[in-house]
């Protein structure tokens, strides 16, 4: 069954639904004998004492009854009979309970398991499937209707509770009298179809529900990430008008879930509770049945709306956890299949020794195309970088700069030819721990600044941390502030200028002792003589750690501290050169240089 098997994947086993099945079918068990003694307390509550036996009595339940009393020895007394019925309620309650508790643990454990599922696949994605995904979608999908997806798998193990605890009323009602039970049977046959109609509606409104949801969150993490941009632009009023529409379209949809369930109540209890008077008035007219087993029949019966009702609602929340539950899937199949995981099979466990000392990086006639696009954004590329030195990837806007960086840090796999590190080729798995990246708009988390140098690098000691921090050149202005390493971070960092925040990144990066370390735009937001510091500083970088450094940027001024130069135009490589050499050979290089005034370490 689709249910038994999706319950599985979410790691609910077949033992444990299994458990839950055994337990309801118990607890039908003491239901049904504690609401069967109630009969013959009702004897003697309307005839002073039960004045029929065994043998003489009409009622098949009553005979039930008997039998177990006489089976466990109990004395037919109004006072035993009480707490026997009491007792047997209790034993039933506490099956539901546990139920209730495996039910509750395992909602929780199946929101955990595909949580930390979603943040696997996730970070094991190829590049391609983060260019195309919506991150709203991704955490309106992973947050709020990951717990509907949870309540909707869970739902048929509570449904197949409440159809065995129905059963068992139903079973007390036909020992009772099978007339009135069939005549009550026909009647909720034929108010059934519309409360049906209504729960298969349910399932339309939830998916389109599901879809207001991603698009609630994308608009948010859309806006919030740049209040100052919608300021400044003045369209405070179109975003704030934009996002009611979305807001009201939710509301409608939240009401309309909510009037469609309880339109379930309104129609059905109420034609239930009718058709148990007009069963009622037959039993008192026609049949001539004894007060006590009436009165019975109409407990049972009023018993039984709500968990009639329960069913239908179970049923109503299995149809709108329908589009979270597909949406679930689907994300987990697409995440799965864009794996990049072990695309490339592992080398010998020899060769990975070789990972921890990186003698060179080489590119052998690489071409890369974005599927969405279906356009080169890099031909053909052939180079190589060596330890110990320092090298730029400059080209204009559209050159395929960032494109290449991606390539030889395997975050996207060429469409054609090979990256090699120490001549071997791996999988980005076990290349990512070699790179350090410092991106052009460092994220700083929230927190200690000592716990964003560290972050990722557990074990480290402080004095490490202050070595890193003292080598990126941030580590006077982290002892200036009052805290030190412990002064908190908020906003981003909102706090620090833009070179303080990349030097911190920076400490981040160097940290982790990475062979070969990635500088995005690192002077984009420094001036002369922060950018002569900068410079000195990655040389003292280069001279004490002996990495590879990359460095794209479109700053010619400090060109001439390359060892060498990458030039990128339209996807393609001019030259890998100097940068004496590269004023000659490039007409855009050369013309890039003119009023430039240079930075190097000799200034």
């Amino acid at each position: 069954m689709i249910w038994i098997r999706r319950l599985n994947e979410y790691g609910v086993s077949n033992r444990v639904i299994l458990l839950l099945f055994g337990l309801s079918l118990f607890a039908m068990a003491a239901q049904i004998v504690g609401l069967g003694i109630f009969l013959p307390i009702f004897e003697y509550i309307f005839q002073s004492g039960l004045t029929q036996s065994v043998d003489e009595s009409p009622s098949i339940l009553l005979n039930f009854i008997n039998i177990i009393i006489n089976t466990i020895g109990l004395k037919a007394s109004l006072e035993s009979l009480l707490i026997s019925a009491f007792l047997f309620y209790l034993v039933s309650q506490i099956a539901i309970f546990v139920i209730a508790y495996i039910n509750a643990y395992y909602l929780g454990k199946i929101i955990k398991t595909v949580r930390d599922r979603f943040i696997q696949h996730y970070l094991d994605a190829d590049s391609e499937y983060y260019d195309r995904v919506k991150i709203g979608d991704f955490i309106n999908i992973s947050t709020s209707e990951l717990e509907w997806a949870a309540v909707g798998v869970i739902a048929p193990i509570k449904l197949m509770v409440s159809i065995v605890s129905a059963i068992g009323s139903i079973i007390v009602l036909l020992l009772l009298s099978y007339e009135l039970t069939f005549y009550i049977s026909i009647i909720v046959i034929i108010i059934l179809p519309y409360p049906l109609s209504l729960i298969s509606k349910t399932t339309k409104v939830g998916k389109q529900n599901t879809e207001f949801n991603s698009s609630l969150v994308s608009f948010l993490l859309d806006r919030l990430r740049s209040p100052r941009l919608v300021r400044l632009s003045g369209t405070r009023n179109s975003e704030v008008k934009e996002y009611s529409l979305i807001t009201e379209k939710q509301r409608g949809l939240t009401l309309k879930l909510h009037l469609l369930k309880e339109k379930v109540g309104l129609t059905f209890e109420p034609a239930i509770i009718f058709a148990a008077l007009i069963v009622l008035y037959v039993a008192l007219t026609f049949l001539g049945m004894q007060s006590s087993s009436i009165i019975l029949f109409m407990v049972i019966t009023v018993r039984l709306v709500p968990i009639l009702r329960g069913i239908l609602v179970q049923k109503q929340s299995i149809n709108r956890t329908k589009g979270p539950i597909e949406s679930i899937d689907s994300l987990l199949k697409e995440m799965k299949l864009k794996s990049q995981k072990d695309i490339i099979p592992n080398q010998k466990n020899e060769h990975l020794i070789e990972l921890n000392y990186i003698e060179n990086i080489k590119l052998h006639n690489v071409s890369y195309s974005y599927s969405s696009e279906g356009l080169s954004a890099l031909s053909n590329i052939s180079l190589g970088f060596n330890k110990g030195t320092i090298n730029a990837i400059i080209g204009p806007s559209g050159s395929g700069k960032s494109t290449l960086i991606d390539i030889i840090s395997t975050y996207r796999r060429p469409s054609l030819g090979k990256v090699l590190f120490n001549d071997l080729e791996y999988n980005g798995s076990e290349i990512n721990n070699i790179i350090a990246y410092v991106p052009q708009q460092p994220q700083i988390f929230d927190g200690k600044i000592i716990d964003h140098i560290s972050y990722g690098k557990k074990g480290k000691l402080l004095k490490d941390i202050e070595s890193a921090s003292i080598l990126s050149g941030i580590h006077q202005f982290i002892v200036s502030l009052v805290d030190g390493y412990e002064s908190i971070l908020n906003n981003n960092g909102d706090n620090l200028s833009g070179g303080q925040r990349y030097r911190l990144d920076m400490a981040r990066a160097l940290l982790s002792e990475a062979p070969i370390l990635i500088l995005d735009e690192p002077t984009s937001a420094l001036d002369y003589k922060n950018k002569s510091n900068f410079i000195i500083t990655l040389n003292q970088i280069r001279k004490k750690t002996n990495k590879i450094i990359i460095v794209i940027t479109h700053d010619f001024s400090i060109m001439s501290i390359f060892d060498s130069i990458v030039l990128l135009e339209e996807g393609e490589m001019i030259a890998q050169s100097n940068h004496s050499e590269l004023v000659v050979k490039s007409p855009w290089y050369r013309e890039g240089t003119k009023n430039i005034k240079e930075v190097s370490l000799d200034n």
